[in-house]
C-alpha cells in the first residue's frame, strides 16, 4: 500500500502541488479531508499505546504525536495495530529524518505521517515517492559481443541489503535500452558469493534511478538509493553502502528487440553477468550471439538531460 502524507487546510495549496494525500480540515479545493471521527494521540509511555489500541477498528485515522522518543514509539505502533484492522496510523512529524523512520518502522511503517509546517513538506514528499512495483521488461536477442583489448574503469555496487537470485540494476550505454547485470549471489569453486553486490559496469554507464531518471555510475555513491529488479519486472528500493571502481577487461554486449538496439559493458570475468530470459545469470564469458536477456525498451525517442528523460524527434546514440 502506498504511504500517505496529510496537510492542515493552511498547506492546502502547496500540498495539491506536491500530490498529498489530503488536509485535515475542510478543503477549499477538493482535496480529500481526513474524516472527522479520527482521533489524536500523544505519546508518552507504553500505556499510551496500550490505550490507543481501544480504538482500533473503531476509527478510520489515529494521528499519533510524540516528543523525545520518535522511532520506539512508532516500532510500538505497528506492532500494535494490524494493517487489515481498518485503522490507519499518522505520525505527526516537520522532519525528513523521522518521516523516514516512521515510514520504515518494523519494515512495514506507520501508513503516513502528518506536516504542519511548509519548511521540509517537499522533501518529506519526495521520500514517498512511488517507485512502480512492477516495470515491464522484455526478452531481448544478444547480437554481437566484443571483448575489449585494454582495461576500463568498472563500477561494483555493494547494497545494504541482501540481493536473491534473479535481480540486478538497469544499466546501459542509453537510457532507451537498460539491460539487467546479475546479483553476485551464486556460490561457485573459485569465489564466495557477494549477495550484496552487483557488478554494474563502466564508469560512463546509465543506472536507473526510477521515475525515467538515471544517474552515472561514476556519479552514485555510498548512501544513495536505486531500484532493484528482477527477472520479473519486480521492483525494490535499495540503499548503496559502497561503490567500489577498479580497473577491469570489459566486454562489450550488443543486444536488439523489435528493431530496437544497445548496448553496454560489464567486466569479462565468470561471476559477472546478465540475466536471462528465465531468471537465471549469463557469465560474459559464456554470451553468445542469440541468446535472450532481460532488458528495459523505451520506445519514445528522447534523451536524459541531468539524469531526467526529455522526449524529442531524434537522437542517435552507438
Amino acid at each position: 500500500m502506498p504511504k500517505e502524507v496529510w496537510v492542515p487546510q493552511k498547506l492546502e495549496e502547496l500540498g495539491k502541488q506536491l500530490g498529498v494525500t489530503g488536509v485535515k480540515g475542510t478543503s477549499k479545493i477538493g482535496l480529500k479531508t481526513l474524516p472527522e471521527n479520527s482521533i489524536e494521540v500523544y505519546l508518552k509511555s507504553q500505556d499510551d499505546i496500550k490505550k490507543l489500541t481501544e480504538h482500533v477498528g473503531n476509527v478510520p485515522y489515529i494521528v499519533a504525536r510524540s516528543e523525545d522518543w520518535k522511532v520506539i514509539p512508532a516500532e510500538h505502533l505497528v506492532a500494535a495495530v494490524p494493517k487489515d484492522s481498518g485503522t490507519k496510523i499518522l505520525m505527526k512529524t516537520n522532519e525528513p529524518e523521522e518521516a523516514k523512520a516512521f515510514l520504515y518502522a518494523l519494515e512495514l511503517g506507520v501508513d503516513g505521517v502528518y506536516v504542519e509546517k511548509s519548511d521540509n513538506l517537499r522533501e518529506i514528499c519526495s521520500i514517498l515517492e512511488p517507485v512502480p512495483g512492477v516495470i515491464e521488461l522484455v526478452d531481448a536477442k544478444v547480437k554481437g559481443v566484443e571483448v575489449g583489448t585494454i582495461l576500463g574503469a568498472r563500477v561494483c555496487v555493494d547494497f545494504t541489503d541482501y540481493l536473491y537470485p534473479g535481480e540486478g540494476i538497469l544499466v546501459g550505454s542509453s537510457s532507451n535500452f537498460l539491460l539487467l547485470p546479475h546479483a553476485e549471489t551464486f556460490k561457485n569453486p573459485w569465489v564466495e558469493p557477494r549477495p550484496f553486490r552487483v557488478n554494474a559496469g563502466d564508469i560512463h554507464t546509465y543506472v536507473s534511478a526510477g521515475h525515467q531518471k538515471t544517474k552515472y555510475l561514476s556519479e552514485i555513491e555510498g548512501g544513495d538509493v536505486l531500484p532493484v529488479v528482477n527477472y520479473k519486472g519486480k521492483t525494490r528500493l535499495m540503499q548503496i553502502g559502497r561503490v567500489k571502481i577498479e580497473k577491469r577487461l570489459l566486454i562489450k554486449i550488443m543486444a536488439e528487440y523489435d528493431g530496437i538496439e544497445g548496448h553496454t559493458f560489464l567486466q569479462y570475468a565468470e561471476t559477472v553477468g546478465l540475466v536471462s530470459s528465465d531468471g537465471s545469470m549469463l557469465p560474459t564469458t559464456k554470451i553468445k550471439p542469440g541468446k535472450l536477456v532481460k532488458a528495459y525498451v523505451r520506445r519514445e525517442v528522447g534523451e536524459m538531460h541531468i539524469g531526467t528523460f526529455v522526449p524529442k524527434g531524434f537522437l542517435v546514440e552507438k
